[in-house]
């Protein structure tokens, strides 16, 4: 596995989500008996009302796929309140495909674009979520719901929990076990084993290895906690 140069900083330019979510990209290049060598990124995705965090790891062709599959959707719902709502999703900047080796350039470009798509997900996210609350019968939409599945299956976020409020949750750890520093920030308590960690530090460690820094144990989830 090879990594595609740093992870990029805390996701910008979306002012009215900023307060809400951070988003950071890496990438690696994977090579599979199988397979081709292709590119993986791996996506970091904080947020910070319902304290959730998850980390995916999407192709090329997985972006490419959702962003096909959203257009199709809002064309079949035209008219409907929450599609124009699509439109910065599908008609926003994408990498173009390219039928030859990745390139470090050609990557980059894609971290860079991706993380911005991913922020207008999450921005549709945050839209929807107040669609629901004041239209509740938008939701028994056929084609709403196709939606929500498709939004669901990509980002592997809970959907439903930033209609409640913070599951604020604190750590008894005394020093980060990565940077061996004391409780001065915030921590993530990784899922399903438990262990807790500067947030900064485990999110820097889960860009480039998604286990737990102590046990090894596989993690892409986890809870945002005091």
């Amino acid at each position: 596995m090879q990594l595609w140069g740093k992870r990029s900083p805390p996701a910008t330019g979306l002012p009215d989500v900023a307060a809400t979510y951070r988003v950071r990209i890496s990438a690696t290049r994977e090579t599979r008996k199988s397979l081709a060598t292709y590119t993986l990124y791996h996506i970091s995705v904080s947020c910070l009302v319902s304290r959730e965090w998850r980390i995916i790891q999407r192709r090329y062709s997985d972006f490419f796929a959702l962003r096909d599959a959203l257009a199709d959707l809002q064309r079949r719902a035209f008219g409907a309140p929450w599609a124009a709502a699509l439109s910065p999703i599908v008609d926003g900047p994408f990498p173009a495909k390219r039928y030859f080796r990745d390139t470090r350039s050609i990557v980059r470009e894609r971290m860079r674009l991706f993380k911005s798509f991913v922020g207008q997900l999450l921005r549709f996210r945050h839209h929807y979520l107040a669609l629901l609350q004041r239209h509740v019968h938008a939701a028994k939409s056929p084609l709403f719901v196709e939606l929500l599945r498709l939004l669901h299956g990509f980002l592997e976020l809970r959907l439903h929990k930033l209609l409640h409020g913070p599951q604020l949750a604190r750590t008894d750890e005394t020093a980060c076990a990565i940077c061996l520093a004391g409780r001065r920030r915030q921590w993530l308590r990784l899922s399903p084993c438990q262990h807790a960690f500067h947030a900064s530090c485990a999110i820097d460690w889960l860009l480039r290895k998604p286990t737990c820094p102590v046990c090894r144990t596989g993690a892409s989830a986890g809870v945002l906690i005091a």
